[in-house]
């Protein structure tokens, strides 16, 4: 990796502290993500057994020539393209074998995925930072999990027979899948800046909404959980 190209910001407070991420997803999201990732000087460890499509076109930071193969193999050939560095190892479906890390990222389309993605993160007592991007062609939010707010993520999970599905025309675009990957890299860097200044400078908000066509970006506090009924105390 050539450090000369961090020469315009390389004085950032995040910067330096180069991670080992683990990636679910190199679609709509992830596959925006990783060349910001890569370029900042970060590792990743990508999982997708995807093929590129002509309908990947639409949202996702491929090009035509790249139709039919695998997403993850484009990846590490545009973020080499790109940055000149080669800090990627890709792997298939992300499973109850898929490796962790301190830090890790879900871009994935569906819940299973995040869900177990997730559960493999808590398993880690070295664990740090999740983050979850989720998107619409013109909407949508990022979470970002420290230890202890555990459960409160949980509650912001579902099945994916939940999930209302949108019209096919109306699911992905590529400026709004690469405003949630420029939000997940912020929300990086405000955790590792945050950490090297030991001090809470930073803004790392639980859940970050943005809706597109009325212009509006939002935080969403952290909203305390209710005890189960097991936990309540009475008094005589």
């Amino acid at each position: 990796m050539n450090k000369e190209n961090h020469n315009r910001f390389k004085a950032a407070d995040w910067y330096n502290s180069f991670q080992n991420i683990v990636v679910g997803g190199a679609g709509g999201i992830g596959s925006w993500l990783a060349p910001f990732l890569t370029r900042i000087g970060h590792t990743l460890y990508i999982y997708d057994d995807d093929t590129i499509d002509q309908t990947n076109m639409a949202g996702q930071f491929y090009n035509q020539s790249q139709i039919g193969i695998r997403k993850t193999d484009a990846v590490k050939l545009n973020c080499r393209a790109l940055n000149g560095a080669n800090l990627i190892s890709t792997f298939g479906r992300y499973d109850k074998n898929g490796l962790t890390s301190p830090i890790m990222i879900t871009c994935f389309d569906n819940m299973a995925g995040r869900k177990l993605m997730f559960e493999k993160w808590v398993t880690q007592k070295d664990r740090e930072l999740f983050l979850d991007g989720r998107m619409l062609a013109e909407t949508g939010m990022i979470f970002c999990v420290l230890p202890g707010q555990e459960d409160n993520y949980r509650a912001e999970l579902f099945e994916d027979s939940e999930v209302a599905d949108a019209p096919c025309s109306l699911k992905a675009t590529s400026h709004c899948g690469a405003l949630i990957s420029v939000l997940l890299t912020n929300a990086l860097n405000s955790y590792l800046g945050n950490k090297a200044m030991k001090a809470d400078i930073r803004i790392l908000p639980f859940r970050y909404d943005f809706e597109l066509p009325f212009f509006t970006f939002n935080e969403i506090e952290l909203t305390p959980l209710e005890p189960e009924p097991d936990e309540l105390t009475t008094t005589a």
